[in-house]
């Protein structure tokens, strides 16, 4: 057991180093050369130097100052940390918003242009190609196999081999990931309004952001169908929806509304 909590603590110390701590500190560094240049001396290293060697020089005279000053960065580090990750699931709400409506159309008709006769159903319908693809997997579950994916999908999560779940699971932290990088971008981007190079760092990391955010939703999606059409049998046998013929129209209806808890069997 001690070894077993032994582990666990380092796996939180390191994702607490590497996830929190070290982009934190980066960012609160950031903010420090906001404090100390400001928009007018933006890019002065002289100036920098100058005012660093300012700020420092009382701390040579009290030491308590240093450890102060270290507990106040750690702080402003972890609080920025969290605040990034906030902003990950407003990011996402974001991502797959269907307003602006402008920018929808803009991209349907992007999307007509470049593949002229594809399906309605298939052309964008979120703000960017992130939420389509999270609803595109709903999309294709639902006229495939006439079911509703967010019912479907804490069963078979429940059913699923440990392999497939860890595969799913490590796709869909690359998809949080890029949300959570995004989230930094926007406080950047923030930031900027003191100091503009932070602001330049922010729309890079955004752009950053986006691009990940896009290719890991396309992989996660593209599993989660993956998992449907591999473990539904199970999940139908389970539920003596189908036994072992082909699902039928009439086998989704009654599915689905034992999943939605319309009616039982």
């Amino acid at each position: 057991m001690n070894t077993l909590l032994a582990e666990i603590g380092k796996k939180i110390a390191d994702r607490w180093l590497t996830a929190l701590l070290l982009p934190g500190l980066l960012f609160t560094g950031t903010m420090g050369c906001a404090w100390l240049l400001g928009q007018r001396h933006a890019l002065d290293p002289g100036e920098l130097a100058r005012r660093i060697a300012t700020e420092i020089a009382p701390l040579n005279k009290q030491p308590i100052l240093i450890a102060v000053t270290i507990v106040v960065a750690l702080l402003a580090a972890t609080v920025s940390a969290y605040l990034a990750q906030a902003l990950a699931g407003a990011v996402n709400a974001m991502w797959t918003a269907k307003r602006p409506r402008w920018i929808v159309r803009r991209r349907r008709r992007s999307a007509q242009r470049r593949l002229p006769g594809q399906p309605e159903p298939y052309l964008p319908a979120r703000l960017t190609a992130a939420g389509d693809h999270w609803r595109l997997a709903g999309a294709r579950v639902a006229t495939h196999y006439g079911l509703d994916l967010n019912r479907l999908w804490p069963r078979l999560w429940l059913i699923m081999p440990v392999e497939s779940r860890t595969v799913v699971q490590t796709s869909y932290g690359v998809y949080h990931s890029a949300l959570t990088l995004t989230g930094w971008g926007l406080l950047y981007l923030v930031l900027g309004g003191w100091w503009w190079p932070a602001a330049a760092a922010g729309v890079l990391i955004i752009a950053i952001g986006h691009r990940r955010g896009a290719l890991a939703s396309a992989a996660t999606a593209e599993l989660l169908e993956a998992v449907v059409d591999l473990h539904l049998k199970t999940l139908i046998a389970g539920l003596d929806a189908g036994k072992e013929r082909a699902l039928t129209d009439a086998d989704a209806l009654r599915l689905n509304n034992v999943l939605s808890k319309r009616q039982h069997f």
